[in-house]
């Protein structure tokens, strides 16, 4: 459930990331046509979540910490929107529906499964490029910016995954299953933060 009211919130998102730069009159044939794309993607990925929920579970009802991220994404400007969207809730969603997927016994389900995931997988790689040029341009108060958002996104966002990250963090380990996730986790999203120009937020304030 919480997948169908995340790609409900990337609809969101994307359809004010574009009229942001519209707003802005930012104009990008390849990033508006790649816009344009995703937000057809993300509203197939909602009619197979509802599909998959009405058929297999129960509903349940988007939890806070989701309805809030989403709040904010859409809200934001349009880099910023790009920065959380497309390499932090792309990324978490490709890890969630691949660790999801390596148990499911459904034919038909793991193959959407699979479909979604290159979806999500080629968004993160249209997000990453366009935030790549982008950076080039900013200033290295702007970029530090970036950096500080990034922070903000990792903590609150990934953290709050396991109300138990702060005791890893004083050296208390967390059952294996949810070890393992968050190393997926970060073994996806370091790479995309290091290709666009940002750090890695634990080396960031383990440097500061």
């Amino acid at each position: 459930c919480q997948l169908f009211h995340g790609d409900y919130g990337g609809v969101k998102a994307l359809e004010s990331m574009r009229e942001n730069r519209k707003k802005e009159n930012l104009q990008d044939e390849y990033c508006d046509a790649a816009l344009d794309h995703q937000i057809l993607d993300e509203k197939k990925h909602c009619t197979v979540w509802k599909k998959i929920i009405d058929d297999n579970f129960e509903w349940f009802p988007v939890n806070e910490h989701m309805s809030g991220w989403c709040q904010v994404i859409q809200d934001s400007a349009w880099d910023d929107q790009f920065l959380q969207l497309q390499v932090f809730a792309e990324n978490l969603a490709v890890t969630a529906q691949h660790d999801w997927s390596k148990n499911l016994k459904y034919h038909d389900l793991k193959d959407s499964l699979d479909k979604i995931m290159r979806d999500e997988s080629n968004n993160v790689n249209f997000g990453k490029k366009i935030l790549r040029d982008h950076y080039k341009e900013l200033s290295p108060q702007e970029l530090k910016q970036k950096q500080e958002l990034a922070n903000w996104v990792y903590f609150d966002v990934y953290c709050n995954l396991n109300q138990n990250w702060f005791w890893e963090r004083i050296g208390y380990p967390l059952p294996p299953e949810d070890q393992g996730f968050m190393q997926e986790v970060r073994r996806k999203l370091i790479p995309s933060l290091n290709y666009i120009g940002l750090e890695d937020p634990l080396n960031f304030y383990d440097g500061k």
